[in-house]
Parts: structure tokens; C-alpha cells; sequence
């Protein structure tokens, strides 16, 4: 058994080797890279400007060089996060920030070129955050109509589990406190203006009363518009320290420092109304009807929202009406309409 042992293993191990170098031959040797394809040059960053912006929003321009003309073969990252890249050519990109975290604020921009072997060296700039959540608010508590005073501190209504209201002042360091003593009814307030005088203003539930507040003193009605029909959702200030109102009513208010009324037609579901530069920008459901040139009533139905402008605003004469009208629409698709306040003849 061991002789036949001793001579089929040399004979095993013979085949083996020969196997072995029989599957050897002078096969050539391949691989993925391609020596002889065309590679782009490397992109190179020399200047990012602005150097600093918000997340997701500023429009930065990037120079260098060996970028493509093609804006779909640059991309740009802000940390891991890709900017839109909104005009190219080979010296210069612009670019709209990538949304980067508050903790990355301090991001790195590099560039990839499609058909270059790397990126580009990367360059810092400071984004910092376009929307913030300066404090948290409970699942029961209601925040509502925001103000601030030439100090910076915040104003806020706080309706706390549907049942009691309180005007909340918050100062630039995030120091809480209640502006207004606690009161029950649920009353939330739609609007709040800091008035000339220093004192807050607002409006609640539709109401037609305007409260004015100081802080530490109880909530107190200013004044009350008539009839009892009407409901106002917001104000504003002028110049001149008049009050103008607007809400689903038929007209818009105007309540001089002496506390006159003053009513102009303008029948419309009105949301908002802001005193800017001589004018009266008013936001609503619905257009209203308006006076014609002719004085004749025209009548229109557009049942989208608009934005009005009503000018100029200042004159504190009380035989007022709105008589002429331009009307068109912008290229936002938003409707402007300015009508003026002339005398009455």
C-alpha cells in the first residue's frame, strides 16, 4: 500500500504543475482606466463674494478658473449641501447659497466640474440662518400678532388654553415677561402697533374696539367704532398719528388722535392694512365697488385675493372721498389698485 502510495503522489503532483502552468499564457492585462481619454483641467476658486450671506438665499459670485459654461456641469457645495447655480462661464459662477445648518454656519464652498479629476480648493463664508426659532411654545398655548418697539423688545398676544390672554414682551436678550396682566375669554388679538406715544395698540376677536396698553396696567378700550356690525381685523399708524382700520366690512376707518371717525367706502373682506410712504396698502378677499372717474359705480368680481394702494393718505380733510382709480395687474399676478383721495365737489 505504501509503494503504491510512493509513486501516485510524484505522478499527482506532476499533473498539478502541469495544470497549473498550462492556464499561464501571455493574456494582456485590463483595467477600468483609459490613458487616453480627455480630462478636464482642475477647477481653481479665487474669490467668493459676498463672503458672507444667508442660508438658501444670497446670490454669491464665485471667480476662478477652469469652470464650464454649462450650468448643469458645475456643481457647487456649501458643506455637504449643493447651491443652485444660476449663470457660468469659464472665469465665473454665481450661485445661490445652499441651505446649511446653524452649527455649519461656517461653510466650505468647493466646485466640481463634470470631466475633472477634482475639486476645486475650498474657500469659507458665513451663512447664517434666514429663519429662527428664538423659544418654543407649549401644544396649549396660542401665539398671535407680533410688534416691536424702537428698543428692539417683541410683542406677543398668548392665548393659554383657549381661556386666558396676555400681552408678552420679550427683550433683545430673550428676557420673558407679561407686558399686560392675565385676563380670561379667550380673547385673541389679530393685530398689535406701537403707537407714537409708546403705548401698544391693538384689536381682538373681530371686535370693534382698539385697545391701547402700558405695561403693568389692565387692557382698556380706546375707542369704539360704529355701528356695532362692524369687526376689525387690523390697523395701522400714519404720520399723523391717525388710526387707520380694516376688517369685513364696508369701509375702511380712520380715527384721528382726537378720537374722530372717519369712514371710507370700501366694502371687502380686509385681512391687513399698512401705512407706508404717503399710501394705504390694504390686503383682501375680494375686490370691493368703486367710484369711476364719472362718479358712476363700477362694479367689479375677481374672487382671487388683491392687494390694494390707496394715496396719499395725510390730508386731514374730513369732505374726502375716493373718486379716481387705476387699475392693472403686475407681473406677479398680484392686482394693484390706487385710488386718490380728492376733494369732494
Amino acid at each position: 500500500m505504501n509503494k503504491i502510495k510512493n509513486v501516485l503522489l510524484p505522478v499527482y503532483l506532476l499533473i498539478s504543475t502541469m495544470i497549473l502552468f498550462s492556464g499561464c499564457g501571455n493574456d494582456t492585462t485590463t483595467t477600468l482606466f483609459d490613458p487616453n481619454v480627455a480630462v478636464k483641467p482642475d477647477p481653481v476658486i479665487s474669490t467668493v463674494t459676498p463672503d458672507s450671506g444667508l442660508s438658501g438665499i444670497t446670490e454669491l459670485t464665485i471667480t476662478g478658473t477652469n469652470f464650464s459654461s454649462v450650468l448643469t456641469e458645475n456643481t457647487v457645495y456649501f458643506n455637504q449641501s449643493i447651491g443652485t447655480v444660476l449663470e457660468a462661464s469659464p472665469t465665473m459662477i454665481k450661485v445661490r447659497a445652499g441651505v446649511v445648518s446653524a452649527a455649519g454656519a461656517t461653510a466650505l464652498v468647493k466646485i466640481r466640474v463634470k470631466g475633472a479629476l477634482a475639486f476645486s480648493n475650498t474657500v469659507t463664508v458665513k451663512l447664517i440662518q434666514a429663519a429662527e426659532f428664538p423659544f418654543a411654545f407649549q401644544s396649549f398655548e396660542l401665539p398671535s400678532a407680533l410688534e416691536f418697539d424702537k428698543n428692539g423688545n417683541m410683542y406677543y398676544s398668548l392665548l393659554t388654553s383657549g381661556v386666558t390672554n396676555n400681552i408678552v414682551k420679550v427683550t433683545p436678550a430673550g428676557v420673558k415677561s407679561n407686558f399686560t396682566p392675565s385676563i380670561g375669554g379667550g380673547y385673541v388679538f389679530t393685530s398689535l402697533k406701537m403707537g407714537p406715544d409708546g403705548a401698544l395698540y391693538g384689536v381682538r376677536n373681530s371686535l370693534r374696539a382698539i385697545f391701547r396698553m402700558t405695561e403693568g396696567a389692565a387692557i382698556a378700550s380706546l375707542f369704539a367704532i360704529t355701528p356695532n356690525t362692524v369687526k376689525i381685523a387690523d390697523i395701522d399708524f400714519d404720520e399723523a398719528g391717525n388710526i387707520w382700520a380694516c376688517g369685513d366690512n364696508a369701509s375702511l376707518f380712520r380715527v384721528s388722535p382726537t378720537k374722530v371717525l372717519k369712514s371710507y367706502p370700501f366694502v371687502a373682506t380686509a385681512s391687513a392694512i399698512r401705512v407706508y410712504n404717503n399710501a394705504v396698502y390694504v390686503a383682501v378677499k375680494k375686490i370691493p365697488p368703486v367710484f369711476s372717474t364719472d362718479s358712476h359705480w363700477m362694479q367689479m368680481v375677481i374672487s382671487t385675493p388683491q392687494i390694494h394702494r390707496l394715496l396719499p393718505i395725510l390730508a386731514q380733510r374730513s369732505d374726502l372721498m375716493f373718486i379716481s382709480i387705476n387699475l392693472r395687474w403686475t407681473s406677479t399676478g398680484i392686482f394693484s389698485w390706487r385710488q386718490t383721495i380728492l376733494n369732494q365737489s
